[in-house]
């Protein structure tokens, strides 16, 4: 299928889908996060006035957010949601096609239908039975999908550095880190690139380590 045409598959299918949340109650912890970015964009600090056990790009996510959409918070979470979550589908695709050599349905109808279940699937864990919204989780994972889809590229300090950016939202994505050292054993890598994806991954910790040095009681 078409670069095209799946990225616009998948985001009118995001769109649809992120228009339930017209309809359903909003998880608390999509209005704390949002809180937590109106207080970093009005210069707040990180993990002071509201500290949260996430990571600090969760924090700078939501400041932007809050930047550009202010008290619109239901806005916020359609536009935001539909985006993470299309360039996540749209990256894992990439990354099944390329590594799995998948091939797509001859008609256009079936490969539709499957683009529909994947994203209701995928939504499934945002939008819940009783109550929905844009979580660490998810942004997590697009940083994820795009780090792993530069390695397989070999832009090996590129990836290094989406890589970072996926556990500096949520620590937890560091179990990931075994899935980018199997791709490094298996394909061979030489030391060389080895030390680009981590001197990329370091960059944004060292970046963080700064900025919480510097703005330190």
């Amino acid at each position: 299928m078409p670069n095209n045409k799946l990225f616009l598959f998948l985001l009118l299918g995001n769109f649809l889908l992120s228009n339930l949340f017209w309809f359903g109650t909003i998880d608390q912890d999509y209005f704390f996060f949002y809180y937590v970015g109106q207080e970093v964009s009005d210069g707040g600090k990180m993990y002071t006035g509201t500290p949260d056990n996430k990571g600090p790009m969760l924090y700078i996510f939501f400041a932007i957010l809050y930047l550009i959409f202010k008290s619109s918070y239901d806005i916020a979470l359609i536009v935001s949601s539909t985006a993470v979550d299309t360039l996540s589908l749209f990256m894992l695709f990439k990354i099944i096609e390329k590594r799995f050599d998948f091939k797509w349905f001859k008609s256009n109808s079936l490969n539709l239908l499957f683009l529909l279940f994947s994203i209701a699937l995928y939504k499934s864990f945002a939008i819940g039975q009783f109550m929905g919204g844009l979580y660490s989780e998810n942004l997590g994972m697009l940083w994820l999908a795009i780090g792993y889809f530069l390695l397989m590229n070999k832009r090996f300090f590129s990836s290094g550095i989406i890589f970072s950016l996926s556990f500096l939202t949520r620590l937890s994505f560091l179990a990931f880190a075994p899935l980018f050292l199997i791709d490094f054993i298996f394909n061979k890598k030489d030391r060389r690139r080895i030390l680009l994806f981590i001197i990329g991954a370091s960059i944004p910790l060292i970046l963080f380590s700064i900025y919480f040095y510097a703005t330190k009681d």
